[in-house]
């Protein structure tokens, strides 16, 4: 239903940048969703490094999962590949607009 999906995806005054289990996306270049994702879009980081991001003014879902633990936990390049990757995904869709 479209008020659940309202419900679990508005910002909590209270935690800033979540809502009900949701990352809501901030502003600005540095957000793991990437400069292209609309203020609307809401996701989930996993602590391997998956993430899922969702843009309804897009209609767009990108799903990555990875495992940036192996060999060890210490490596946090993924909060760069991620933006990155959902940065190259908006922009080769803008360039391909036949793509469904």
């Amino acid at each position: 239903k479209k008020e659940t999906i309202k419900i679990f995806t508005t910002r909590d005054p209270v935690l800033g940048q979540r809502a009900l289990g949701w990352d809501i996306k901030s502003g600005g270049e540095k957000a793991s969703a990437g400069k292209y994702f609309s203020l609307k879009s809401y996701g989930h980081l996993g602590f391997t490094g998956t993430s899922i991001w969702v843009d309804p003014t897009r209609d767009l879902c990108v799903v990555f999962l990875t495992n940036r633990v192996y060999p060890t936990s210490s490596n946090n390049k993924i909060r760069t590949v991620r933006r990155l990757l959902h940065n190259a995904v908006i922009e080769s869709l803008e360039k391909n607009p036949k793509i469904d």
